[in-house]
Protein backbone atom coordinates (compact mmCIF):
# COMPACT_ATOMS: atom_id res chain seq x y z
CA UNK A 1 0.00 0.00 0.00
CA UNK A 2 1.24 3.46 -0.89
CA UNK A 3 1.30 6.46 1.42
CA UNK A 4 -1.57 8.93 1.29
CA UNK A 5 -0.37 11.70 -1.02
CA UNK A 6 -1.81 14.46 1.16
CA UNK A 7 0.25 13.17 4.10
CA UNK A 8 3.38 13.00 1.95
CA UNK A 9 2.74 16.55 0.71
CA UNK A 10 2.48 17.78 4.32
CA UNK A 11 5.79 16.15 5.19
CA UNK A 12 7.58 17.51 2.13
CA UNK A 13 6.13 20.97 2.64
CA UNK A 14 7.17 20.96 6.31
CA UNK A 15 10.71 19.92 5.33
CA UNK A 16 10.95 22.93 3.01
CA UNK A 17 10.14 25.26 5.90
CA UNK A 18 12.24 23.43 8.47
CA UNK A 19 14.79 21.13 6.90
CA UNK A 20 15.35 17.63 8.23
CA UNK A 21 17.94 17.38 10.98
CA UNK A 22 19.99 14.17 10.96
CA UNK A 23 20.84 12.96 14.45
CA UNK A 24 23.69 10.45 14.44
CA UNK A 25 23.17 8.13 17.40
CA UNK A 26 25.85 5.55 18.33
CA UNK A 27 24.59 1.97 18.31
CA UNK A 28 25.22 1.36 22.01
CA UNK A 29 23.33 4.53 23.00
CA UNK A 30 20.39 3.66 20.69
CA UNK A 31 20.15 0.20 22.26
CA UNK A 32 20.02 1.75 25.75
CA UNK A 33 17.24 4.11 24.64
CA UNK A 34 15.21 1.10 23.46
CA UNK A 35 15.31 -0.27 27.01
CA UNK A 36 13.75 2.83 28.57
CA UNK A 37 10.05 3.11 29.48
CA UNK A 38 9.08 5.04 26.33
CA UNK A 39 11.66 3.37 24.14
CA UNK A 40 12.61 5.24 20.98
CA UNK A 41 9.14 6.79 20.60
CA UNK A 42 10.02 9.74 22.87
CA UNK A 43 13.59 10.29 24.07
CA UNK A 44 16.29 12.86 24.72
CA UNK A 45 20.04 12.86 24.15
CA UNK A 46 22.79 15.15 25.42
CA UNK A 47 25.44 16.16 22.89
CA UNK A 48 28.08 18.85 22.39
CA UNK A 49 26.73 22.30 21.47
CA UNK A 50 28.28 22.16 17.99
CA UNK A 51 26.58 18.88 17.15
CA UNK A 52 23.11 20.28 17.81
CA UNK A 53 23.73 23.79 16.49
CA UNK A 54 21.46 23.24 13.46
CA UNK A 55 18.68 21.40 15.32
CA UNK A 56 15.50 23.49 15.18
CA UNK A 57 12.42 23.05 17.34
CA UNK A 58 9.54 21.61 15.29
CA UNK A 59 11.77 20.22 12.53
CA UNK A 60 11.67 16.60 11.42
CA UNK A 61 14.50 14.60 12.95
CA UNK A 62 15.99 11.62 11.11
CA UNK A 63 17.76 9.45 13.67
CA UNK A 64 20.52 7.28 12.20
CA UNK A 65 22.14 4.42 14.11
CA UNK A 66 24.44 2.23 12.01
CA UNK A 67 27.27 -0.20 11.74
CA UNK A 68 29.18 -1.37 8.64
CA UNK A 69 26.21 -3.17 7.03
CA UNK A 70 22.96 -2.41 8.87
CA UNK A 71 21.29 0.86 9.71
CA UNK A 72 18.32 1.81 11.87
CA UNK A 73 16.32 4.87 10.87
CA UNK A 74 13.89 6.74 13.07
CA UNK A 75 11.83 9.76 12.05
CA UNK A 76 10.23 12.05 14.60
CA UNK A 77 9.81 15.68 15.60
CA UNK A 78 12.23 17.85 17.56
CA UNK A 79 10.36 19.00 20.64
CA UNK A 80 13.26 21.06 22.00
CA UNK A 81 16.99 21.66 21.71
CA UNK A 82 18.44 23.63 24.62
CA UNK A 83 21.70 24.16 26.44
CA UNK A 84 21.94 22.17 29.68
CA UNK A 85 25.60 22.79 30.56
CA UNK A 86 28.53 24.97 29.54
CA UNK A 87 29.49 22.80 26.58
CA UNK A 88 26.47 20.54 26.16
CA UNK A 89 22.90 20.71 24.81
CA UNK A 90 19.96 18.34 25.02
CA UNK A 91 17.72 17.43 22.10
CA UNK A 92 14.28 15.96 22.76
CA UNK A 93 12.63 13.93 19.99
CA UNK A 94 8.95 12.96 20.13
CA UNK A 95 6.62 10.77 18.03
CA UNK A 96 9.63 8.93 16.59
CA UNK A 97 8.82 5.93 14.38
CA UNK A 98 11.17 3.30 13.00
CA UNK A 99 11.58 3.33 9.22
CA UNK A 100 12.81 0.81 6.68
CA UNK A 101 15.14 -0.22 5.05
CA UNK A 102 17.62 -1.84 7.43
CA UNK A 103 20.38 -2.49 4.88
CA UNK A 104 22.62 0.47 4.05
CA UNK A 105 22.48 0.06 0.28
CA UNK A 106 18.69 -0.48 -0.04
CA UNK A 107 17.82 3.20 -0.06
CA UNK A 108 20.30 4.16 -2.80
CA UNK A 109 18.13 3.24 -5.79
CA UNK A 110 15.14 5.16 -4.43
CA UNK A 111 16.60 8.62 -5.10
CA UNK A 112 15.49 10.30 -8.34
CA UNK A 113 18.90 11.85 -9.09
CA UNK A 114 22.47 10.68 -8.59
CA UNK A 115 23.38 13.90 -6.77
CA UNK A 116 20.85 13.14 -4.01
CA UNK A 117 22.11 9.59 -3.66
CA UNK A 118 25.71 10.87 -3.43
CA UNK A 119 24.86 13.53 -0.86
CA UNK A 120 22.79 11.12 1.25
CA UNK A 121 25.62 8.58 1.31
CA UNK A 122 28.17 11.28 2.18
CA UNK A 123 26.19 13.30 4.72
CA UNK A 124 24.06 10.60 6.34
CA UNK A 125 25.61 7.17 5.93
CA UNK A 126 29.32 7.98 5.96
CA UNK A 127 29.49 11.09 8.11
CA UNK A 128 29.56 10.66 11.90
CA UNK A 129 28.33 14.24 12.38
CA UNK A 130 24.76 15.29 13.11
CA UNK A 131 23.68 17.99 10.66
CA UNK A 132 20.85 19.69 8.84
CA UNK A 133 20.05 18.49 5.32
CA UNK A 134 19.40 20.80 2.37
CA UNK A 135 15.79 21.46 1.32
CA UNK A 136 16.23 19.33 -1.78
CA UNK A 137 17.73 16.36 0.04
CA UNK A 138 15.13 16.65 2.83
CA UNK A 139 12.36 16.32 0.25
CA UNK A 140 14.06 13.45 -1.60
CA UNK A 141 14.63 11.53 1.64
CA UNK A 142 10.92 11.60 2.42
CA UNK A 143 10.03 10.45 -1.09
CA UNK A 144 12.60 7.65 -0.89
CA UNK A 145 11.33 6.40 2.48
CA UNK A 146 7.72 6.58 1.25
CA UNK A 147 8.45 3.98 -1.44
CA UNK A 148 8.65 1.26 1.23
CA UNK A 149 5.12 0.04 2.02
CA UNK A 150 6.07 -0.68 5.64
CA UNK A 151 6.70 3.05 6.12
CA UNK A 152 3.14 4.04 5.19
CA UNK A 153 1.66 4.09 8.71
CA UNK A 154 4.67 5.72 10.43
CA UNK A 155 4.89 8.51 7.84
CA UNK A 156 1.14 9.14 7.91
CA UNK A 157 1.20 9.21 11.72
CA UNK A 158 4.00 11.79 11.74
CA UNK A 159 2.11 13.87 9.16
CA UNK A 160 -0.95 13.75 11.44
CA UNK A 161 1.12 15.12 14.33
CA UNK A 162 2.28 17.99 12.12
CA UNK A 163 -1.26 19.10 11.37
CA UNK A 164 -3.79 17.72 13.87
CA UNK A 165 -7.44 18.80 13.53
CA UNK A 166 -7.98 22.10 15.33
CA UNK A 167 -11.64 22.94 14.70
CA UNK A 168 -15.06 21.32 14.57
CA UNK A 169 -15.55 22.51 10.98
CA UNK A 170 -14.19 19.27 9.45
CA UNK A 171 -15.48 15.71 9.89
CA UNK A 172 -11.94 14.67 10.82
CA UNK A 173 -12.09 17.25 13.61
CA UNK A 174 -15.41 15.83 14.86
CA UNK A 175 -14.02 12.29 14.72
CA UNK A 176 -10.92 13.44 16.59
CA UNK A 177 -13.14 14.99 19.29
CA UNK A 178 -15.20 11.78 19.58
CA UNK A 179 -12.04 9.71 20.05
CA UNK A 180 -10.98 12.05 22.86
CA UNK A 181 -14.45 11.74 24.41
CA UNK A 182 -13.92 7.99 24.56
CA UNK A 183 -10.53 8.41 26.26
CA UNK A 184 -11.96 10.77 28.87
CA UNK A 185 -14.93 8.48 29.51
CA UNK A 186 -12.37 5.75 30.22
CA UNK A 187 -10.69 8.20 32.62
CA UNK A 188 -7.46 8.49 30.64
CA UNK A 189 -5.43 11.69 30.48
CA UNK A 190 -4.51 13.55 27.30
CA UNK A 191 -1.46 12.19 25.54
CA UNK A 192 -1.71 8.65 26.94
CA UNK A 193 -0.18 6.06 24.62
CA UNK A 194 -2.25 3.39 22.91
CA UNK A 195 -1.17 -0.18 23.53
CA UNK A 196 -1.79 -0.94 19.86
CA UNK A 197 -3.08 0.71 16.70
CA UNK A 198 -4.37 -1.09 13.62
CA UNK A 199 -5.40 0.59 10.38
CA UNK A 200 -6.30 -0.62 6.89
CA UNK A 201 -4.62 2.28 5.14
CA UNK A 202 -7.61 4.64 5.05
CA UNK A 203 -7.77 8.03 6.75
CA UNK A 204 -8.68 7.93 10.44
CA UNK A 205 -8.14 10.33 13.32
CA UNK A 206 -6.66 7.39 15.29
CA UNK A 207 -3.31 8.01 13.56
CA UNK A 208 -3.04 11.22 15.61
CA UNK A 209 -2.83 9.18 18.84
CA UNK A 210 0.40 8.50 20.65
CA UNK A 211 1.27 4.81 20.40
CA UNK A 212 3.70 2.56 22.25
CA UNK A 213 6.88 1.51 20.47
CA UNK A 214 6.35 -0.90 17.53
CA UNK A 215 2.59 -1.04 18.20
CA UNK A 216 1.40 0.35 14.85
CA UNK A 217 0.48 -2.16 12.16
CA UNK A 218 -1.52 -2.34 8.94
CA UNK A 219 -4.19 -4.97 9.51
CA UNK A 220 -7.23 -5.96 7.47
CA UNK A 221 -9.12 -7.52 10.39
CA UNK A 222 -12.25 -5.41 10.86
CA UNK A 223 -14.17 -7.41 13.44
CA UNK A 224 -16.20 -5.50 16.04
CA UNK A 225 -17.63 -7.94 18.54
CA UNK A 226 -21.42 -8.07 18.21
CA UNK A 227 -21.77 -5.88 15.14
CA UNK A 228 -22.44 -7.18 11.65
CA UNK A 229 -22.81 -4.33 9.17
CA UNK A 230 -20.51 -1.66 10.59
CA UNK A 231 -17.48 -3.93 10.83
CA UNK A 232 -17.11 -4.02 7.05
CA UNK A 233 -16.42 -0.29 7.08
CA UNK A 234 -13.88 -0.15 9.92
CA UNK A 235 -10.89 2.08 9.12
CA UNK A 236 -8.92 1.75 12.35
CA UNK A 237 -8.72 0.29 15.85
CA UNK A 238 -6.80 1.53 18.90
CA UNK A 239 -6.51 -0.32 22.22
CA UNK A 240 -5.85 1.24 25.64
CA UNK A 241 -5.54 -0.52 28.99
CA UNK A 242 -5.99 0.57 32.60
CA UNK A 243 -5.75 -1.75 35.59
CA UNK A 244 -8.05 -4.71 34.83
CA UNK A 245 -9.96 -3.04 31.98
CA UNK A 246 -9.32 -2.14 28.38
CA UNK A 247 -10.83 0.25 25.87
CA UNK A 248 -11.10 -0.52 22.16
CA UNK A 249 -11.80 2.44 19.89
CA UNK A 250 -12.92 1.85 16.29
CA UNK A 251 -13.46 4.34 13.48
CA UNK A 252 -15.73 3.36 10.59
CA UNK A 253 -17.25 5.03 7.54
CA UNK A 254 -18.84 3.91 4.26
CA UNK A 255 -17.55 6.83 2.20
CA UNK A 256 -14.07 8.39 2.21
CA UNK A 257 -13.91 10.61 5.30
CA UNK A 258 -13.59 13.73 3.13
CA UNK A 259 -17.10 13.02 1.78
CA UNK A 260 -18.71 12.33 5.17
CA UNK A 261 -21.13 14.88 6.61
CA UNK A 262 -21.54 13.83 10.25
CA UNK A 263 -20.29 11.76 13.17
CA UNK A 264 -22.01 9.27 15.49
CA UNK A 265 -20.18 8.35 18.70
CA UNK A 266 -21.14 5.11 20.45
CA UNK A 267 -19.77 4.21 23.90
CA UNK A 268 -20.39 0.60 24.90
CA UNK A 269 -19.61 -0.09 28.55
CA UNK A 270 -19.57 -3.87 28.97
CA UNK A 271 -18.48 -3.52 32.60
CA UNK A 272 -21.62 -1.59 33.61
CA UNK A 273 -23.77 -2.93 30.72
CA UNK A 274 -24.81 0.45 29.38
CA UNK A 275 -24.55 2.16 26.01
CA UNK A 276 -24.59 5.84 25.09
CA UNK A 277 -24.93 7.18 21.55
CA UNK A 278 -23.94 10.77 20.81
CA UNK A 279 -24.69 12.50 17.52
CA UNK A 280 -22.69 15.58 16.60
CA UNK A 281 -24.67 18.56 15.34
CA UNK A 282 -23.29 21.82 13.99
CA UNK A 283 -24.60 25.15 15.28
CA UNK A 284 -23.85 28.40 13.50
CA UNK A 285 -23.32 31.88 14.84
CA UNK A 286 -26.22 34.25 14.19
CA UNK A 287 -25.75 37.67 15.76
CA UNK A 288 -25.23 37.12 19.48
CA UNK A 289 -26.75 33.65 19.38
CA UNK A 290 -26.19 30.18 17.93
CA UNK A 291 -28.71 28.54 15.62
CA UNK A 292 -29.27 24.86 14.80
CA UNK A 293 -31.21 23.87 11.70
CA UNK A 294 -32.58 20.31 12.08
CA UNK A 295 -33.21 17.96 9.16
CA UNK A 296 -35.69 15.13 8.49
CA UNK A 297 -33.01 12.51 9.15
CA UNK A 298 -32.80 13.52 12.80
CA UNK A 299 -36.55 13.07 13.23
CA UNK A 300 -36.37 9.55 11.77
CA UNK A 301 -33.48 8.57 14.04
CA UNK A 302 -35.23 9.97 17.12
CA UNK A 303 -38.34 7.90 16.32
CA UNK A 304 -36.21 4.79 15.83
CA UNK A 305 -34.46 5.33 19.17
CA UNK A 306 -37.71 5.89 21.05
CA UNK A 307 -39.28 2.70 19.70
CA UNK A 308 -36.21 0.68 20.60
CA UNK A 309 -35.99 2.09 24.13
CA UNK A 310 -39.63 1.41 24.83
CA UNK A 311 -39.22 -2.30 24.11
CA UNK A 312 -36.39 -2.87 26.62
CA UNK A 313 -37.06 -1.63 30.17
CA UNK A 314 -34.60 -1.97 33.07
CA UNK A 315 -34.03 -5.33 34.72
CA UNK A 316 -35.04 -5.47 38.40
CA UNK A 317 -31.39 -5.39 39.57
CA UNK A 318 -30.34 -2.48 37.38
CA UNK A 319 -30.16 1.18 38.33
CA UNK A 320 -29.86 4.27 36.17
CA UNK A 321 -30.29 7.91 37.01
CA UNK A 322 -31.63 8.12 33.48
CA UNK A 323 -32.03 5.41 30.86
CA UNK A 324 -31.67 7.91 28.02
CA UNK A 325 -29.03 6.60 25.66
CA UNK A 326 -29.38 9.09 22.82
CA UNK A 327 -27.63 12.46 23.20
CA UNK A 328 -26.91 15.38 20.92
CA UNK A 329 -23.63 17.26 21.07
CA UNK A 330 -23.90 20.73 19.54
CA UNK A 331 -20.59 22.23 18.45
CA UNK A 332 -19.91 25.68 16.91
CA UNK A 333 -19.08 25.34 13.21
CA UNK A 334 -15.74 27.14 13.37
CA UNK A 335 -15.07 26.59 17.06
CA UNK A 336 -11.74 25.27 18.27
CA UNK A 337 -11.61 21.67 19.47
CA UNK A 338 -11.97 21.66 23.23
CA UNK A 339 -14.01 24.86 23.34
CA UNK A 340 -17.39 24.94 25.09
CA UNK A 341 -20.06 22.69 23.60
CA UNK A 342 -23.65 21.81 24.51
CA UNK A 343 -24.71 18.25 25.38
CA UNK A 344 -28.43 17.51 25.61
CA UNK A 345 -30.37 14.28 26.20
CA UNK A 346 -32.85 13.82 23.37
CA UNK A 347 -35.81 14.26 25.77
CA UNK A 348 -34.50 17.66 26.82
CA UNK A 349 -33.95 18.65 23.20
CA UNK A 350 -37.54 17.69 22.31
CA UNK A 351 -38.93 19.76 25.18
CA UNK A 352 -36.66 22.70 24.43
CA UNK A 353 -37.72 23.05 20.79
CA UNK A 354 -41.35 23.42 21.92
CA UNK A 355 -40.59 26.52 23.99
CA UNK A 356 -40.83 30.09 22.73
CA UNK A 357 -37.25 30.76 23.85
CA UNK A 358 -36.04 28.21 21.30
CA UNK A 359 -37.40 30.08 18.30
CA UNK A 360 -34.61 31.38 16.08
CA UNK A 361 -34.40 33.14 12.75
CA UNK A 362 -35.52 31.35 9.55
CA UNK A 363 -37.11 28.47 11.51
CA UNK A 364 -33.84 27.70 13.25
CA UNK A 365 -33.53 26.58 16.87
CA UNK A 366 -31.68 28.76 19.37
CA UNK A 367 -29.03 26.73 21.16
CA UNK A 368 -26.67 28.79 23.24
CA UNK A 369 -25.42 28.82 26.81
CA UNK A 370 -27.47 31.93 27.51
CA UNK A 371 -30.74 30.76 25.94
CA UNK A 372 -30.58 27.44 27.82
CA UNK A 373 -29.78 29.35 31.02
CA UNK A 374 -27.06 26.84 31.93
CA UNK A 375 -29.37 23.82 31.70
CA UNK A 376 -27.18 21.42 29.71
CA UNK A 377 -24.67 18.67 30.47
CA UNK A 378 -21.03 19.58 31.03
CA UNK A 379 -18.50 17.24 29.38
CA UNK A 380 -16.73 16.21 32.61
CA UNK A 381 -19.99 15.30 34.36
CA UNK A 382 -21.23 13.48 31.25
CA UNK A 383 -18.07 11.35 31.04
CA UNK A 384 -18.33 10.40 34.72
CA UNK A 385 -21.97 9.35 34.39
CA UNK A 386 -21.15 7.29 31.30
CA UNK A 387 -18.23 5.58 32.99
CA UNK A 388 -20.19 4.74 36.15
CA UNK A 389 -23.17 3.33 34.24
CA UNK A 390 -25.56 5.91 35.74
CA UNK A 391 -26.83 6.90 32.31
CA UNK A 392 -27.37 4.95 29.13
CA UNK A 393 -29.36 2.00 27.94
CA UNK A 394 -30.53 -0.93 30.02
CA UNK A 395 -28.70 -4.24 30.04
CA UNK A 396 -31.23 -5.77 27.64
CA UNK A 397 -31.04 -2.80 25.29
CA UNK A 398 -27.26 -3.04 25.36
CA UNK A 399 -27.40 -6.73 24.52
CA UNK A 400 -29.52 -6.06 21.44
CA UNK A 401 -27.92 -2.78 20.43
CA UNK A 402 -26.20 -4.25 17.38
CA UNK A 403 -29.67 -4.49 15.77
CA UNK A 404 -30.28 -0.79 16.34
CA UNK A 405 -26.83 0.32 15.18
CA UNK A 406 -26.97 -1.84 12.08
CA UNK A 407 -30.36 -0.32 11.35
CA UNK A 408 -28.95 3.20 11.70
CA UNK A 409 -26.00 2.31 9.48
CA UNK A 410 -28.20 0.61 6.87
CA UNK A 411 -31.14 3.03 6.75
CA UNK A 412 -29.59 6.22 8.07
CA UNK A 413 -27.30 8.63 6.31
CA UNK A 414 -24.68 6.91 4.17
CA UNK A 415 -22.36 9.85 4.65
CA UNK A 416 -21.64 9.38 8.36
CA UNK A 417 -18.54 8.24 10.15
CA UNK A 418 -18.78 6.22 13.35
CA UNK A 419 -16.52 6.23 16.39
CA UNK A 420 -17.31 3.13 18.46
CA UNK A 421 -15.66 2.68 21.86
CA UNK A 422 -15.94 -0.59 23.79
CA UNK A 423 -14.96 -0.67 27.47
CA UNK A 424 -14.58 -4.16 28.93
CA UNK A 425 -12.64 -6.30 31.36
CA UNK A 426 -9.29 -7.71 30.26
CA UNK A 427 -9.30 -11.34 29.26
CA UNK A 428 -7.88 -13.60 31.94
Amino acid sequence: MTIDQVALFKLKNHAQTKQIFVLQCPKNKWEKIKETVQGTRNFSIICDHDELREAKKGALCLVVSKNDVLVEYGLGLISSSDAVATTESRIKVIHCYNLKPAILSDLDEKFSKKIYKTNFTKNVLQSPQSQQLSKGLSKECLIAFSTFSSNKIPLEAIAAYLDPPKRYSSVMGLQYDAVNMALKAFDLTDGVEAESLETIGKKTSLTSLRVLEDAVIIHDSREIEGFDLIKSEVTGKAVFTKKNEKLEIYTANKLPIEECMGVDFVYINKVQNNVVLVQYKIIQKSGDDYIYRPDDQLKKEINRMELFSAQHPLDENEYRLNCEHFYLKFVPKDGKLGSRTILLPIDHYKKWIQTKDALGDRDGIRLSYESLNGAYLRPKAFMGLMRSGYIGSSKTTTYHLNILLDDIARNGSQSKTFVIAVQKLKEK
